[in-house]
């Protein structure tokens, strides 16, 4: 009788989990929304002229998005349990729904390591640091690379600290990539630092890594990212802002570099993503409401939504893995 009361009281939480989330993200979205004073337009371009299909084709690009994130989750966390495509799916959008309420993300390992079996949490966890350490290296490296060809602009008059600049940048770049291939190594910290050593049978989940994870993690990190680019640039196209997609490859690099080092929460990131991309767009357009409904959908798209199938998604999560 316990073990049935406790069943409904966690089935219970579940739906009151779900429904906050819904409500949470729902406010939220019509909150912001409501700032946009031009946002008449988005509705407009869902249904006139050609622009329904460029915001069609960056929903199709968030689908290719968290399937390679579904994929890159597979290969992590195969180094603690084997899980199924659809399982992994799940666990990615847990994952986004925690992180919606959590500083820089932080929850989506969380998230992701509820649907793991029991006594695989902490090693998942720390597979899944693995996955978000590349995903930050590859949003670094070419927020860098964007900045080396920006800095005869950043310092027009200084033809000495240009090239120093740039050979710092290039020096960061490889240096960030050498050092995170050297991932392995990790489990070395917890077999020689004494307070680590307690540790030791889940910091031995970094020494199965080898090269060919390490790379094709990087890899999959990687076209994500270039799928989050061309999603900007399909949506700066519904919206009419002409750019051309190198120079919107080279701004979204530096846009997506601030946003990450700038300290936020996914509830409140759509401010600062609007007001960065307002800074860094300029130089493209004067259509501020334009920048503003295209960031807007962008959030809307690979977060807001993923938020959404990911609170329900917590409904397959089920009471005997927390016994």
């Amino acid at each position: 009788m316990q073990v049935q009361s406790r069943n409904i009281l966690f089935v219970i939480a579940k739906i009151v989990a779900v429904l906050v989330s819904l409500l949470y993200i729902g406010y939220h979205i019509e909150s912001r929304a409501s700032l946009i004073h031009d946002s008449e337009r988005l509705l407009n371009s869902l249904t006139t002229g050609s622009s329904r299909y460029w915001i069609v084709a960056s929903l199709i690009l968030m689908l290719i998005n968290y399937s390679l994130e579904t994929q890159k989750w597979r290969l992590l966390a195969s180094t603690v349990e084997s899980i199924s495509f659809l399982k992994a799916v799940r666990s990615v959008f847990t994952g986004t729904t925690i992180s919606f309420f959590t500083p820089n993300r932080v929850g989506e390992f969380a998230g992701r390591i509820l649907h793991l079996g029991e006594g695989h949490r902490i090693r998942g966890a720390l597979a899944a640091f693995v996955g978000s350490s590349a995903q930050l290296l590859v949003t670094i490296q070419a927020g860098f690379i964007a900045l080396l060809f920006y800095t005869p602009t950043i310092l027009p008059s200084n033809q000495m600290m240009i090239v120093l600049l740039q050979i710092a940048i290039v020096i960061s770049v490889v240096f960030l990539m050498v050092g995170w291939f050297r991932v392995p190594k990790l489990s070395l910290l917890f077999e020689k630092i004494e307070w680590l050593k307690k540790y030791n049978n889940f910091g031995e989940v970094f020494s199965h890594f080898h090269k060919r994870e390490l790379a094709m993690t990087y890899l999959y990190s990687l076209l994500r990212y270039f799928v989050f680019c061309t999603q900007q640039y399909l949506l700066f196209k519904a919206f009419h802002i002409d750019v051309n997609y190198l120079t919107c490859l080279e701004l979204s690099a530096i846009s997506f570099l601030v946003i990450t080092l700038v300290p936020s929460i996914a509830l409140g990131e759509l401010g600062v993503r609007g007001g960065i991309n307002l800074v860094v767009f300029a130089t493209v357009t004067n259509d501020s409401a334009a920048i503003l409904i295209s960031t807007f959908s962008l959030w809307c798209i690979n977060l807001a939504l993923p938020a959404l199938l990911g609170a329900f998604s917590l409904l397959y999560i089920r009471f005997g893995k927390f016994e």
